[in-house]
């Protein structure tokens, strides 16, 4: 994934016309940390897009900002996103990841990652809890939902006040 700051001034473009072009067509891309101006236009953000090169081979990347441009580009070859009440799943062509987006005040907290997933499909590993300190509650949040990357966080509050953030693209 490649990723730089972009910048528009007032009007010149909206976040869904700017559009990315490569050596061979449109390129999806992702504009993460989005800032507008007040009429919706693109302020500020960082693009991101997936790009895959041979060792020693450069290509051209242009963002076209144009008004009147659609969004036209398919997500990067094999990801795909599913999401339902309780879970985000992350595939790609050779291994995945799914996560838990339980936001929960008490009880049985799911860990923040609850499996990866091999490209048979099969899950294997995840993540788990470890200390002293229970954790009390969690919230949940999907922060990016591609087409090109993923980004969730979580709020843990624990017993004794101790509270962390963390995110996973």
């Amino acid at each position: 994934i490649v990723s730089f700051p972009v910048a528009a001034a007032a009007g010149e473009c909206t976040p869904k016309n700017a559009r990315l072009v490569g050596p061979s067509g449109p390129v999806a891309k992702q504009l993460v940390g989005l800032k507008t101006w007040p009429d919706g236009s693109l302020r500020e953000a960082r693009l991101c897009f997936y790009v895959n090169l041979a060792a020693f081979r450069s290509d051209l990347y242009v963002l076209q900002l144009d008004p009147e441009a659609e969004e036209s580009a398919a997500p990067p070859d094999g990801l795909t996103i599913e999401r339902a009440d309780d879970r985000l799943v992350v595939k790609g062509t050779s291994i995945g990841a799914e996560f838990s987006l339980v936001s929960a005040a008490a009880g049985d907290i799911p860990p923040p990652m609850t499996a990866m997933i091999g490209a048979d499909g099969g899950r294997f590993g995840g993540s788990g809890f470890y200390g002293a300190a229970r954790v009390t509650s969690v919230e949940a949040s999907v922060l990016e939902a591609g087409p090109v990357l993923v980004e969730v966080g979580w709020k843990y509050a624990c017993e004794g006040g101790l509270a962390y953030e963390l995110t996973a693209s």
